[in-house]
């Protein structure tokens, strides 16, 4: 099996990556079949977004805090690998119109949110496959989930864990102020969402899709990415049963 290493800036990482390197050697990134990478969750989606369009296995080692996509150290890598379960995990596309009418396209393998810009308040309406669904929602912000990320920023904003093959996003508020009641919603994955913000001058707002952000944002249409990228999880403890945990910690 030809593997390539990804590595994160930490002592232990690269501690670890020599180990490694001395018992598996790697080969050409190009040539490897799997790409194992040594670090933190927030490593790994930067690592998720640069083989992304590549027909690459990815294999996470947790050198991080929580670790949530990782697995963890192991004493024969290759047997594990081999006996991982194989996830494929599929972006939102978000682009986003600007005040000054350019527009950029991002990929959120969590999430993509929505965020007031200064200290008032933002005011957006949330379209659904067209039709207008929330009105003048005043809050910090909202955001779009998929499975995979449902357990992370979503959550800690009061939105649903989604199960990994539930085929649904979770659009949630954060801090609304109006409606109040309002405590967001899940659709199915194939549905088109739009943040448009109403007084974006006075009020203005920035998107973030993992670890990238677009200040001064007018509009935002997301929708399921075309392609995916495969994630490799522990046989004892799948990604799916992760997300089962989560619900009851």
């Amino acid at each position: 099996m030809n593997i390539f290493y990804e590595v994160s800036k930490s002592l232990e990482a690269r501690q670890e990556y020599k180990r490694l390197k001395s018992i598996f050697p790697e080969t050409d990134p190009e040539k490897a079949e799997v790409i194992v990478v040594i670090g933190g969750d927030g490593f790994m989606l930067r690592i998720l977004h640069k083989y992304y369009g590549k027909e690459k296995n990815i294999y996470g080692l947790n050198f991080g805090t929580v670790g949530f996509l990782m697995n963890d150290k192991t004493d024969d890598l290759l047997a594990d690998i081999k006996k991982a379960n194989k996830h494929k995990l599929i972006p939102l596309q978000a682009k986003a119109t600007l005040q000054n009418g350019k527009e950029k396209t991002l990929l959120g393998f969590n999430e993509i949110s929505i965020h007031r810009q200064k200290a008032q308040a933002i005011q957006i309406d949330i379209k659904v496959n067209n039709k207008k669904r929330v009105e003048d929602l005043i809050c910090d912000g909202a955001l779009l989930s998929t499975p995979a990320g449902s357990t992370a920023y979503n959550f800690s904003a009061g939105g649903a864990i989604l199960p990994l093959d539930s085929k649904t996003l979770a659009l949630t508020p954060i801090s609304s102020f109006r409606p109040r009641k309002w405590d967001g919603a899940i659709i199915p994955d194939k549905t088109n969402i739009s943040f448009t913000v109403s007084n974006c001058e006075k009020r203005p707002a920035y998107i973030t899709a993992d670890n990238k952000s677009v200040e001064n944002v007018t509009k935002v249409d997301i929708s399921l990415a075309e392609q995916g990228i495969y994630i490799l999880t522990d046989s004892n403890h799948d990604l799916e049963e992760r997300i089962i945990s989560e619900q009851f910690n």
